[in-house]
């Protein structure tokens, strides 16, 4: 059973900011303010409703980000479901809806885009706290290139948010914020006491 569209607005209207219009083209994060608690929500009421699943991951990535793909999504998942007699039994039909579907970009909010001072500050540890497990071997190749630790204070800078951003599951911008303003004290603390024990030992 596919939900309708009208049906759909109505669950997310329930999530939405209050106030707001919920039509077909209204963005669930930009527009509606739907956050990806909000979302799971949306996507348990579905189940118990019409017994069709959404991803959570495909709301965070950015695959799903409007009204409207919600809708689409459980069509196509729908008539994937159903079966023809003009089909074999070990006919293939499951990479039909997705063989020519390019990769969704992942959606980064506005909020978050910007300097991150924890990444450039603590560097792999940093990274290792975050979840981007991949960006610890490029702390330790840039660092070991002639003046490779400027670039790579300046990459860990500018590019900190989005690492942090896409490598872990956030509940809300703000929980984001917050974990990142923590990194930022912590790594200010660390090289503050890192450029005191240097003082100390040259005195």
């Amino acid at each position: 059973m596919t939900a309708t569209t009208e049906e759909i607005i109505e669950i997310v209207k329930k999530r939405a900011k209050s106030a707001a219009t919920v039509t077909e083209t209204s963005h669930l994060y930009e527009d509606l303010w739907i956050s990806t608690s909000d979302f799971e929500e949306i996507a348990y009421e579905i189940q118990e409703r019409f017994g069709e699943s959404l991803s959570v991951e495909d709301f965070r990535s950015g695959k799903i980000s409007s009204v409207g793909d919600i809708v689409a999504h459980l069509k196509a998942q729908d008539w994937g479901s159903r079966s023809f007699s003009g089909c074999d039994d070990d006919c293939d039909d499951s990479d039909a809806s997705d063989s020519d579907a390019a990769p969704a970009p992942i959606y980064i909010p506005e909020e978050i885009k910007g300097w991150n001072w924890g990444a450039p500050l603590l560097g792999w540890i940093w990274a290792l706290g975050n979840g981007a497990y991949n960006i610890v071997w490029l702390y330790f190749i840039l660092m070991i290139i002639p003046f490779g630790f400027i670039l790579c204070f300046i990459l860990f800078g500018k590019r900190g948010n989005t690492w942090a951003w896409t490598a872990k599951h956030w509940s809300s911008v703000d929980e984001f914020k917050r974990v990142q303003h923590r990194w930022t004290i912590a790594g200010l603390i660390v090289n503050a006491i890192y450029i005191v024990i240097i003082i100390i030992s040259l005195i």
